[in-house]
């Protein structure tokens, strides 16, 4: 069961709605934002977000996607750690910011996002990712498309976001990817992760 904000929370994004909605709320309560339902409950989610750091934004792009990495460049060794660098895809590894920069934009007019920033100022691995999202936050501006994203792995997991979510149930406007998952997370690992924006 997540834990979010202090509290358990059974379905993890109601709870995110949930206390994001508590975390922003205005003075009457309702100013800038609009009431949805997520399984049954009517949550607040703020139609309008304060401008947003761009360390504010790498704390996004990272707990989103600090498991995600580009895939292998197609002369790599298969052995090679998921984290050399010099073994990732140039292609793969510029989706993988643009998709980063996607998810950036969009937490500017939908505020329910992970946050995490590294724990460990030691840990190269940590550090690196870090720099990547920090990078492309400057560039965040708010003009890439899309108002949800989602994160699967193909053939594995849910493929869509469940109907109760309130969005997903078209076709993506756009999708990034394929890309590896070596952090697990919600989405299970695999070397063929798409992350998905949608309008609705």
């Amino acid at each position: 069961m997540p834990f979010i904000n202090g509290k358990f929370y059974m379905n993890p994004a109601y709870g995110r709605a949930l206390e994001n909605a508590r975390a922003n709320e205005s003075t009457d309560g309702t100013q800038g934002g609009h009431w949805v339902t997520i399984d049954g409950r009517h949550v607040l989610i703020q139609g309008r977000q304060e401008a947003q750091t761009p360390q504010a934004k790498a704390e996004i792009g990272y707990g989103e996607t600090s498991g995600i990495v580009p895939e292998k460049s197609a002369d790599s060794p298969n052995n090679a750690s998921p984290y050399q660098r010099s073994t990732w895809d140039p292609a793969s590894t510029k989706n993988l910011q643009d998709a980063r920069k996607n998810i950036m934009d969009i937490s500017e007019r939908n505020g329910i996002v992970k946050k995490s920033k590294p724990d460990d100022p030691n840990n190269k691995i940590q550090q690196s990712i870090w720099q990547d999202n920090l990078s492309v936050a400057k560039n965040s501006h708010g003009d890439m498309p899309g108002r949800y994203f989602f994160i699967r792995q193909e053939g594995k997991g849910p493929q869509r976001p469940p109907a109760s979510a309130g969005f997903g149930q078209g076709k993506p406007i756009s999708e990034y990817g394929p890309l590896r998952n070596v952090g697990g997370g919600d989405v299970p690992r695999g070397n063929r992760t798409f992350i998905d924006i949608y309008d609705k």
